[in-house]
């Protein structure tokens, strides 16, 4: 694999489209086959493309006016039609609320445009925290 800016510029045209507030820019960045992805919340393992555009649908309407801005490791590699890409990305609630983030994402090129098919995004938690993390979740 070759680091890709092409790859690394569509992470950020997701961005981009999920800062929108647009469902449509979101369908137009995600792959047109099977897509996947997982968030932080164990309930948040979306499979299929019109799921993925759903399930940002709801996003938005929990958390208007979110935004996504890169962080200072966006990575991006490609071989062939296929790419990956890691990044600490940080999200911004419309309350002013910075969230930072982990993502991987694998991407797809189709028609000359590199489109998400896989998607991971989480929000760390420190090792020292899982045991109070553990008693809230399975108590």
């Amino acid at each position: 694999m070759q680091p890709s800016d092409d790859v690394r510029n569509g992470m950020l045209r997701f961005y981009e489209a999920f800062s929108s507030g647009d469902p449509g820019a979101i369908d137009a960045v995600v792959t047109r086959g099977d897509a996947v992805v997982i968030g932080t919340d164990a309930r948040q393992w979306t499979v299929g493309r019109e799921s993925w555009v759903q399930g940002y649908r709801e996003a938005i309407e929990l958390f208007p006016n979110i935004t996504v801005r890169s962080g200072h490791d966006l990575v991006a590699y490609a071989e062939g039609s296929l790419g990956w890409a890691t990044d600490r990305p940080t999200f911004l609630l419309a309350d002013g609320l910075a969230l930072p983030a982990r993502t991987s994402a694998v991407l797809r090129q189709e028609d000359g445009t590199w489109k998400l098919v896989h998607l991971h995004v989480s929000f760390g938690v420190p090792d020292d925290k899982l045991d109070e993390l553990a008693s809230v979740l399975f108590s």
